[in-house]
């Protein structure tokens, strides 16, 4: 059953619309395409919103802050556009207080470009390839190597484990092998001293 106060949010998600349309003419198409995802109905402008057949149940919004993109159900769509960015000091004075998402991307988002571990592109894949993890790739990139590293211990927990545990394997091998050398340098030098 329709309220009054869903068509007051689609009144309020089309005049957001039509704000941006006016802002770029050439995203018009892709506004209503987003609109027509959400179900929203009217008239913006000479076009019509209509609430076509839907088969996928999710859509992509876009954060006010940094453009990134996001999916997110069709269902969670309204309550999702109506949050607005904190009124702290982690938000940017000027973006404090507005919306927090959008139907369209204003900002150009972050390029990832650190691969995660497992990235076929990564340096180490040599080496991942002859410690067990031959088959286990993945294509994610990140924005910084933080990321990279929670990606890792939240995503691929097994994996790291085996890294770490080979990592550690490693380094015992090295020290120890610097120790038997300094042993061995130890004894040479007693050896002439004598």
């Amino acid at each position: 059953m329709v309220t009054g106060q869903d068509d007051q949010l689609q009144a309020d998600i089309l005049e957001e619309a039509m704000k941006e349309a006016i802002k770029d003419p050439n995203l018009v198409s892709s506004i209503l395409h987003n609109l027509g995802e959400l179900g929203v109905q009217g008239q913006m402008g000479d076009a019509t919103v209509a609430n076509p057949e839907r088969d996928a149940s999710y859509i992509t919004i876009y954060s006010t802050l940094d453009g990134t993109p996001s999916t997110i159900l069709r269902s969670m769509a309204p309550k999702t556009l109506r949050k607005r960015l904190p009124s702290d000091n982690t938000v940017p004075r000027e973006k404090r207080g507005q919306l927090a998402f959008s139907l369209v991307q204003n900002i150009s988002p972050v390029v990832p470009e650190y691969p995660c571990i497992l990235h076929p592109e990564n340096p180490m894949r040599e080496w991942l390839d002859g410690h067990g993890l031959l088959g286990k790739v993945c294509y994610k990139k990140l924005t910084s190597q933080f990321s990279v590293r929670r990606h890792v211990e939240t995503r691929h927990k097994h994996e790291n484990a085996q890294i770490k545990e080979e990592e550690a394997t490693e380094r015992d091998r090295e020290y120890r092998e610097y120790q038997r050398a300094t042993v061995e340098l130890l004894k040479e030098r007693g050896r002439r001293a004598t």
